[in-house]
């Protein structure tokens, strides 16, 4: 770990090969379909929404809620790269404080993340798609505060992954992933931290871990479906896996919850994080299987003992990831935007 703080927020890993700013990286992709005003002017609280494409101001309060609960029920179970509890911080600010007050530089970085997430939130509604998109370009508004390479600037790429998982407009989900995960890289989130030193602020070390962890998993699903290589070899990760606890334990201070066996914290636990883990084991399996058997180096024929061998342990892998699924606590409820923490 090179540690450049006179240029960077965070450690490099390696030292970085880029001087471009996350903001320069991906301003062109991100804003492609704003309009030319957007560029320099944005929302104001008391605004109009205007047509889709253009910035709108943040939903009404009771309106914002709803939004960001969807998100935290349907998209953090799967993505869990965001901190619950410190995005209500920023909301509760950010609608606490006087409307000429909020578009300051101080709010920009939280004015980015409610954005986006209402944004995601209101594509999983229906009859939404048009507000979606205006509160999308509200936050590339803002993008401008994630200049540097941060855990929270890989946190604004994986929120714009969301909206283009589920918009026809935005980035490509190819781009953002790879983005993610090199910056990821750059900023040696596929490492082990406990090789080098010990976590001195434990949110920020749990988060590493899911970021690099929902990116590895976006890039392996892409490469999966569009035939092409992985972003990261696994030879190259040692990241452990998120603890397996829930996001009001975490604090920058510790985990506070109950122990497993092992001692260890949330070893044997059953949180909002449980399935996340669940999935980012499957996708180490499929990474395995897409190198050792459908790559074009790797391929071997049917008939060899080496290419029945490896058949036979992926096969054994998947059986024992199947057994230790997690069963679901509850049926799908008609409430349900998304079917990810049901037993389908």
């Amino acid at each position: 770990m090179l540690d450049f703080r006179t240029l960077q927020i965070e450690p490099q890993y390696l030292g970085s090969s880029s001087a471009f700013a996350f903001s320069r990286i991906i301003s062109l992709p991100l804003n492609r379909n704003l309009p030319p005003s957007a560029a320099t002017t944005g929302p104001a609280l008391g605004d109009q929404p205007g047509s889709t494409g253009t910035p709108c101001p943040l939903p009404d309060y009771d309106t914002a809620i709803s939004l960001s609960n969807a998100y935290f029920k349907n998209i953090h179970p799967q993505y869990p790269f965001l901190h619950e509890p410190t995005f209500r911080i920023w909301e509760a600010k950010v609608y606490g404080a006087s409307p000429e007050s909020v578009h300051t530089e101080l709010f920009g970085l939280s004015l980015f993340f409610l954005n986006m997430v209402y944004a995601v939130a209101a594509l999983l509604k229906n009859n939404t798609d048009a507000f979606a998109e205006q509160l999308y370009t509200s936050a590339q508004l803002h993008s401008d505060a994630l200049a540097n390479d941060s855990l929270e600037s890989i946190q604004a790429i994986l929120l714009c992954a969301m909206y283009s998982l589920r918009s026809l407009t935005g980035p490509s989900l190819w781009e953002l992933s790879g983005l993610a995960l090199r910056k990821c890289i750059g900023l040696g989130y596929h490492r082990s931290a406990k090789r080098h030193a010990p976590p001195a602020n434990m949110l920020r070390h749990e988060l590493r871990k899911r970021v690099f962890w929902v990116a590895q998993g976006l890039d392996c699903t892409m490469a999966i479906r569009l035939g092409r290589p992985l972003g990261i070899p696994l030879l190259e990760i040692d990241a452990e896996l998120p603890a397996d606890v829930n996001d009001s334990c975490i604090s920058e201070m510790g985990i506070t919850a109950e122990t497993g066996a092992s001692g260890e914290p949330g070893q044997l636990g059953k949180s909002t994080i449980t399935h996340a883990n669940h999935v980012f084991r499957l996708r180490i399996i499929q990474a395995r299987i897409c190198t050792s058997l459908f790559s074009d180096t790797a391929r071997l024929s049917v008939h060899d003992t080496a290419y029945q061998t490896r058949i036979q342990q992926l096969r054994a892998d998947l059986d024992q990831w199947h057994a230790t699924a997690s069963p679901s606590t509850k049926p799908l409820a008609v409430d349900d935007l998304t079917m990810f923490n049901s037993t389908e």
